[in-house]
């Protein structure tokens, strides 16, 4: 009876193990997704045509913590987003109950428009397209390098609830 007892608690014990393993797992891994996602975020968001301008020190400078050219860094002024417009829900997503998010990377043109526009994360039901629809009417002021207008790349979400 003792040696039942003991072997159902070491089982006991070993799954539980086992199981609290794959848990953690899968937490680390969807951090180190996140963590992984948001690098891609900030190198983009601090990296231009010239970097050596925006990081001194960087490669091709001259090793003193300027510029090998002698100017000043450049200074920027990050993408201001004006106007969002909600996306719409589609008739057969409010039927289904269709709820998420949809991740879109939109690239913010230097003349003021809209360029391409690539989905990342999408749903069912036309959720994605309305999203996409939204996306088009973004109003932005563009990020800028000493004053001049650049072209950049942001992901923006669009979540769909029917609270």
């Amino acid at each position: 009876m003792l040696i039942l007892k003991i072997t159902a608690f070491a089982v006991t014990l070993f799954f539980g193990i086992a199981i609290s393993e794959i848990v953690s797992y899968r937490l680390f891994s969807l951090d180190e997704e996140i963590i992984a996602e948001r690098k891609t975020e900030l190198r983009d968001a601090y990296t231009s045509s010239d970097s050596r301008e925006l990081f001194p020190g960087g490669s091709g400078s001259s090793g003193r913590g300027g510029t090998s050219s002698g100017t000043s860094p450049k200074i920027t002024i990050p993408l201001k987003i004006v106007a969002k417009q909600k996306a719409s829900y589609t008739e057969q997503a409010r039927e289904n109950g269709t709820e998420g998010t949809v991740t879109l990377r939109v690239t913010f043109l230097a003349s003021g428009n809209i360029g391409s526009i690539t989905v990342v994360n999408s749903l069912p039901d036309g959720l994605t397209e309305k999203a996409i629809e939204a996306a088009q009417l973004l109003q932005f002021e563009p990020q800028k390098a000493d004053g001049i207008p650049q072209t950049t790349s942001r992901p923006v979400s669009y979540t769909f609830s029917l609270y």
